[in-house]
Formats: C-alpha cells, sequence, structure tokens
C-alpha cells in the first residue's frame, strides 16, 4: 500500500508499525490529535520546505517550521528582509522559547537578523510576519537582560546575538547573518 500525500511517518518500535502523516488545515484541523513521544518516532521526508530551507521542530513543542540561515553573506536589516522575500518567505519569527531553541542550534558563531522590529514606531515592537506587537512575556522569555534598550536611540532591529544567546535590538543599518523561514506547507491528502 502506498500514500502518494504522506510527508512523512511515524514509526512505533513497540508494534513495528508505521503510521503515514499528513499535514492537515482547515474545517478538519482542530480535530487533529498532536503526536505524543510515547508513541514512536517521527519521520519527515526532505522535500516539505523547498530552495535549501530545512524543516525544523522545536522538540518540547512539536511546532515545525521551515528555516533557512543565511551565513556569510551579511546584510543589513531591510536588505535581509528583500532577500528573504525573493524566496516567498520572511525574516523568522522568533515568539516561543522552543523556537529560540531552535535558532540557538542554528546559530553558532555570529549575529543573525530576525523579523521584529520598531522603525515604524519607535517602542512598539512588531513581528515582520503579521504585524502583531511584542508580547511582555515574549520580552521576558527570549530577550537578553536589559534588553531591548534601544542604545543612543537608533537600535530598532532585532537579531539573535550569539555572545548572549538572546534576543538583541541593534542598529538596522549594521551587516548581519540572517534567518528567512517559510510558512509550513499545508498539503492536500
Amino acid at each position: 500500500m502506498t500514500f502518494p500525500a504522506s510527508r512523512g511517518f511515524l514509526f512505533n518500535p513497540l508494534s513495528g508499525l508505521c503510521t503515514p502523516l499528513l499535514w492537515m488545515e482547515g474545517p478538519s484541523a482542530p480535530g487533529a490529535l498532536p503526536v505524543q513521544s510515547a508513541e514512536g518516532y517521527l519521520y519527515l521526508v526532505s522535500e516539505v520546505c523547498d530552495d535549501g530551507f530545512q524543516i525544523i521542530e522545536a522538540r518540547s513543542s512539536g511546532e515545525l517550521a521551515c528555516l533557512r540561515y543565511f551565513q556569510g553573506n551579511q546584510k543589513n536589516y531591510t536588505d535581509a528582509t528583500l532577500s528573504c522575500s525573493s524566496f516567498g518567505a520572511y525574516l523568522a519569527s522568533v515568539r516561543t522559547t522552543e523556537k529560540l531553541q531552535v535558532v540557538k542550534n542554528l546559530i553558532t558563531d555570529s549575529n543573525a537578523w530576525i523579523g521584529l522590529d520598531d522603525m515604524v514606531t519607535e517602542g512598539v515592537i512588531v513581528w515582520s510576519i503579521d504585524g502583531g506587537t511584542l508580547t511582555d512575556q515574549q520580552l521576558v522569555d527570549n530577550f537578553a537582560d536589559m534588553e531591548p534598550n534601544d542604545e543612543n536611540g537608533f537600535e530598532d532591529c532585532v537579531e539573535f546575538a550569539v555572545e548572549v544567546m538572546s534576543l538583541n535590538d541593534n542598529l538596522c543599518h549594521r551587516l548581519a547573518d540572517y534567518i528567512c523561514e517559510k510558512k509550513t506547507p499545508a498539503l492536500e491528502s
């Protein structure tokens, strides 16, 4: 039996059975149950994300993201945003501690832009993906101590800073690596 729409499988070592996986969105999604680690091992096909993006799971939450880390070809915040757009992507949204851990695992030696800034209105920090504002909890969970601080009144863009392994605001014209993210694709069954 084959499952051409499957994008991976769940292998249960106790029963020896494999269960095909399908992404569900729309009306059927609310009834979907998350995979529990006790159910077995989750394997995903590599073609879920394209253009050199890789699907990465935040282990503790099961959150999936298609990410691509652009290392070595540093850009300012605006050019990094445009580069991501050329792939149908956006600068990564790091709203949870689980997603921050994924970023920590990707980036080891250089700061990288993520999609968060207060360029439009000083002090109103928004996610570039949807214009949602940074919550107090996201600030506490994901930023370094005493950040964001808008040092000298010009730090309007947010990066992952390797020296503190947390988010930090910095000058938007500064050159840095960057992380692009695509929405995890909805796949037809």
